[in-house]
This record gives structure tokens, C-alpha cells and sequence, in this order.
């Protein structure tokens, strides 16, 4: 019972070590889960008032589905901080924020802002 036991226990912390190995540096997983969760909120809104939009708005959740698998893939390559690194640097930044912004404003524009999208839009911060 005990070697079961200590069996199961290490495969958990190995588990997690995995799960926290696979997890994006912060500097990644704020933009993409941001565009993530308002895209979400644009396709909800598109679906009742602008079905004709939904079919690019869900291309952009696969893209950012996509990246973020690049993004581990890299990970496992060049390691966490090279990705990190590489979520700070202007271009990346610049593409992110016009997505994001992008957006959001088309949902401000039609009153369809949720919270969750406006939260993970000022959750982002930006290394001055």
C-alpha cells in the first residue's frame, strides 16, 4: 500500500512539473489569453448581431490556438526565458496590442465590451 502510495504522489509532482513546465511566461500568456477571451466575447456578440464576421473572428482564436502551441514547441527548444524574451520585444508587442485593441473597440463601438474582456485588457502590463 505504501509503495502505491509514494507511486502515485511522484506521478502528481510529476504531473505538475509538467503542467508548470508547458505553462507560457506571463509575458506571452497576457496577450494571447487577452485576444483569447475577447475574441470569445466577439463572437458571441457577431453571432447575433454580425454573422457574417464570425468565420474571421474564429480564425483569430485559431491563430492564437496556434501560437500559443508554437510558443511551447519553442519552449521545449530554446527554453522559457528565450520565449519570454521574445513576447517582450516591440514587434510582437505591437502586432498583440493592435489585435487586442482592434477588437475591443469594435465591441466598445456596439456596446458589446464584457467584463472579462475588459479585464484581461487592463490586466496587461507593458515593461516601459
Amino acid at each position: 500500500m505504501k509503495t502505491t502510495v509514494s507511486i502515485l504522489l511522484l506521478c502528481a509532482a510529476s504531473i505538475s512539473l509538467n503542467a508548470k513546465a508547458q505553462a507560457l511566461p506571463a509575458s506571452c500568456e497576457q496577450w494571447i489569453s487577452a485576444v483569447e477571451v475577447c475574441t470569445q466575447n466577439s463572437i458571441s456578440y457577431m453571432e447575433k448581431a454580425d454573422p457574417a464576421r464570425v468565420k474571421t473572428a474564429k480564425e483569430v482564436l485559431s491563430n492564437m490556438s496556434d501560437l500559443r502551441n508554437t510558443a511551447k514547441e519553442q519552449m521545449s527548444k530554446t527554453g522559457f526565458e528565450d520565449v519570454a524574451e521574445r513576447c517582450t520585444k516591440p514587434a510582437f508587442i505591437k502586432s498583440m496590442n493592435n489585435t487586442v485593441s482592434g477588437i475591443a473597440t469594435y465591441l466598445s463601438f456596439n456596446h458589446a465590451l464584457g467584463k472579462d474582456c475588459k479585464r484581461k485588457v487592463q490586466e496587461i502590463q507593458v515593461q516601459q
